[in-house]
C-alpha cells in the first residue's frame, strides 16, 4: 500500500464521488455536511471489515482488509460505497460495531441542525469517523464528545482523532444509555446506535431547546429514525419520526435482549393448542417482513420477536415473551392461504389480528405517521395519527 500522504491523495476522488452520489439521490443537501464528508477522510477509521460469506453451507465472517483485496483503488472503493461496514462481532456472529452508511450519517447530520459553537455529545463512537464529521461541522474539536462501551475501540478512535480531526475531541469509555454527564449540558446528541425508547439521561443532559437524533428499536427489529426536541421544563420533549433506519442495537450491560435462536429452541418444541386457517385478505405472514407493520406490532407487543424457522418449507414465526407464546405459519398448497399453529395463549392470536386489522384501516401508516411525546417526568408516549390528523392509537414505550 501507499504512504498515507500518497493514499490521501488517492482516496480524495472517491470522497468527492461519495458527495455527487449522495447529493443526486437527496441525501445531501447541507453545505456544512456537504465539505464535512469532502474534507475528512473516511479511510483512516477503516483499516479492515467483515463480509458475510456462506462456506459449506455455514455462514460466517470474512475478513477484509488493504492485503486481502485486488489493488489500493479496489480497497479505496469499497471503503468509500455507501454502505455499511461492520468492524467487530462477539461470539455469536452478532455485530458489534460498525461504520453507518454514509447516507444515514448524512440524514441525521443534517437533521441535527448542526452549526459552528455548539456543543456536541454522540453515543456510539465506534470507528470515531463520525466524531471526527461533528468536530468539522461545528468547528472545534472540544466541542464534541462521544462515548463508547468497548475501551480498545475507544482508544483506537481518540488515536486517529487526535490524528485526523485534530486534538480536543474527549472520547470516554463507558455505557452510552447513561450519557456523559461531567460535560452535560449539550446542544445535540446523536446516538449512533438503536434503542427501545428514549434513555432518561440523555434528556437530562440536553440543554432546553437541544436536538437529539437516535434510532428507535424494539425487538421486533423495526428501527426507525427519530429527532426529538427538549421542550422544558425537565424532561418534556416532542419527537417526530423521519423513516426507517438499519442500526444494531445499543448493548445494554443491565438488560441484554434475548437471543432469537434461543427462544426458537425454547419454544418450537412446545405442543400446539390450536391451528388456525387463514387467507391473506384476513393476516398475510409475508407483511412481516414489511417495516411498516413490524413497527406497529413492536409498538403493541414490546416483548415479542419475529424470526423464521428452519422447518420444510422455511416459516415465519412470532415469540411474545410476555404471553409466553409463539405463532407458526406456514404456507398452505393452495395460493394465498396459511395455517398459524399457536404454541401458548390463544388471546394473543386474537390480538395480534386486531392490531393488523388496526394498521390495514390506517391505510398501512408509515413511519412519518407516528409522533413521540415525552412528558415532564420522562413517560414516553407514541401516538398514531390518521389521515383526517386526529390521533386515533396511543402506545406506552415500556
Amino acid at each position: 500500500m501507499q504512504r498515507v500522504d500518497d493514499l490521501d491523495q488517492l482516496a480524495r476522488p472517491y470522497a468527492e464521488a461519495l458527495v455527487d452520489a449522495l447529493k443526486s439521490e437527496g441525501k445531501l443537501s447541507s453545505p456544512l455536511v456537504e465539505a464535512a464528508f469532502k474534507q475528512i477522510p473516511r479511510h483512516p477509521f477503516i483499516d479492515h471489515f467483515f463480509l458475510l460469506e456462506t462456506h459449506d453451507r455455514r455462514i460466517q465472517w470474512q475478513q477484509v482488509q488493504p492485503s486481502t483485496v485486488q489493488n489500493t483503488d479496489a480497497w479505496l472503493r469499497a471503503v468509500y460505497a455507501n454502505q455499511p461496514v461492520v468492524t467487530a462481532f462477539d461470539e455469536y456472529n452478532t455485530p458489534t460495531s460498525s461504520s453507518s452508511s454514509p447516507d444515514a450519517m448524512a440524514l441525521m447530520l443534517e437533521a441535527s441542525e448542526l452549526g459552528p459553537g455548539l456543543r456536541v455529545l454522540e453515543i456510539g463512537t465506534g470507528t470515531g469517523y463520525n466524531a471526527a464529521l461533528l468536530a468539522h461541522i461545528v468547528g472545534d474539536p472540544h466541542k464534541i464528545f462521544t462515548v463508547e462501551i468497548d475501551a480498545a475501540l475507544a482508544r483506537r478512535a481518540q488515536h486517529i482523532l487526535d490524528r485526523v480531526a485534530g486534538e480536543g475531541i474527549t472520547v470516554c469509555t463507558g455505557d452510552g444509555l447513561h450519557g456523559y454527564a461531567p460535560d452535560a449540558p449539550y446542544d445535540r446528541m446523536i446516538a449512533t446506535g438503536s434503542y427501545h425508547k428514549v434513555p432518561l439521561d440523555w434528556l437530562d443532559q440536553l440543554r432546553q431547546g437541544g436536538i437529539l437524533l437516535m434510532n428507535l428499536r424494539g425487538h421486533l427489529g423495526a428501527c426507525a429514525f427519530l429527532k426529538i426536541v427538549k421542550a422544558g421544563p425537565r424532561r418534556t420533549a416532542n419527537g417526530t419520526f423521519l423513516g426507517g433506519s438499519d442500526f444494531m442495537e445499543l448493548r445494554d450491560t443491565q438488560f441484554p435482549s434475548n437471543r432469537v435462536t434461543d427462544l426458537v429452541a425454547q419454544y418450537l418444541g412446545r405442543p400446539t393448542v390450536a391451528q388456525r386457517l387463514l387467507t391473506c385478505a384476513e393476516f398475510d405472514p409475508s407483511l412481516l417482513w414489511d417495516h411498516r407493520l413490524e413497527f406497529l406490532l413492536q409498538l403493541s407487543f414490546p416483548e415479542m420477536y419475529f424470526t423464521s424457522v428452519h422447518t420444510d418449507p422455511m416459516c415465519p414465526c412470532l415469540i411474545d415473551v410476555t404471553s409466553d407464546t409463539m405463532l407458526v405459519f406456514r404456507p398452505m398448497e393452495r395460493q394465498g392461504e396459511w395455517l398459524v399453529e399457536i404454541k401458548g395463549q390463544e388471546q394473543l392470536w386474537n390480538k395480534v389480528t386486531k392490531a393488523y386489522r388496526g394498521w390495514v384501516d390506517t391505510g398501512r401508516a408509515d413511519l412519518d405517521a407516528y409522533h413521540l411525546e415525552i412528558d415532564s417526568t420522562g413517560k414516553q408516549r407514541v401516538r398514531l395519527a390518521n389521515k383526517d390528523g386526529r390521533y386515533e392509537r396511543i402506545w406506552m414505550l415500556p
